[in-house]
Parts: C-alpha cells; sequence; structure tokens
C-alpha cells in the first residue's frame, strides 16, 4: 500500500508518514478521532484502498508519551 491514501470516513488525501511524532491532538485536527479512545496507545483507521468486503485496509497509529512513534498499514482478507 502507498504512504498516501484516502480514509474511509474522508475523501482528503493525506501522507501518513508525515503523522509521525504529531501529538494526539493534532492527529485528530488531522484526520479526526472517529472511535478511537483519546487515552489508548494504539488508534485504528479504516483506509479506502478499495472498495471491496473481503479486502479490508486498516492504518495503525501507536503513540509513546502522547506522540506517534510508529504507523503501520495492514490488510485483512476475508474468505
Amino acid at each position: 500500500m502507498e504512504a498516501t491514501q484516502k480514509l474511509a470516513h474522508s475523501k482528503q488525501k493525506i501522507n501518513y508518514l508525515s503523522l509521525k511524532g504529531k501529538t494526539k491532538q493534532e492527529v485528530i485536527n488531522t484526520i479526526g478521532l472517529l472511535f478511537n479512545d483519546i487515552n489508548a496507545d494504539v488508534w485504528m483507521y479504516r483506509i479506502s484502498y478499495q472498495a471491496s468486503l473481503f479486502r479490508k485496509n486498516y492504518l495503525y497509529l501507536y503513540f509513546v508519551n502522547n506522540r506517534v512513534h510508529g504507523i503501520e498499514s495492514k490488510r485483512f482478507k476475508r474468505g
């Protein structure tokens, strides 16, 4: 997957790598909070790489000391 994609809830393209080092509030201002818990250290977003019932793409943001420390994208296949 590319580092620049759209999130499922947004039409705006974003380079995920630019989120590294941002605070939780900066991430919320950039891509939103959605169903994530503000106190959690791992946030997950659905990526709309391809609309499919069988393939779902997710972006994981890992926080350390309230800043994005790691970024990971995963694809789950069903069936």
